[in-house]
């Protein structure tokens, strides 16, 4: 996978703990056909990642700079499209209920259970 930085940023090239906890069980959690969210995607490697597993994926990143990068890594890396590049999540949640929500946003006080079957958030993996 090829993966566009963010120019002047260090983060989302998946050496961070959390994109690192989760890139560890990304096989035993997805598989063809999982509607899966990545929110506060930034560059979008853990989408990519499982876009390339087979999954659909859903980006949401508030940061339009962040957006364009998502959209610029998706065409370097061909393959299944996207189901979209959305916003501020849930403010701009698309409606769909996921099969898994993978939520790297900072501590928050959104009852992620209404959007997806299995979530994880920045305390799951701080807690791991």
């Amino acid at each position: 996978m090829k993966l566009l930085p963010y120019p002047y940023q260090s983060h989302g090239w998946g050496d961070a703990p959390d994109t690192r906890w989760f890139l560890a069980r990304i096989k035993e959690w997805i598989h063809p056909g999982i509607r899966f969210a990545d929110v506060g995607a930034a560059t979008g490697i853990l989408g990519l990642r499982v876009r390339e597993l087979g999954a659909s994926v859903t980006f949401y990143e508030s940061d339009p700079r962040m957006q364009d990068l998502i959209a610029r890594n998706l065409a370097v890396n061909k393959g299944p499209d996207a189901t979209g590049i959305h916003g501020l999540f849930p403010d701009e949640w698309d409606g769909n209920r996921y099969d898994l929500l993978v939520a790297n946003i900072g501590k928050h006080s959104i009852d992620l259970s209404k959007y997806a079957d299995r979530y994880y958030d920045t305390e799951d993996f701080e807690n791991a």
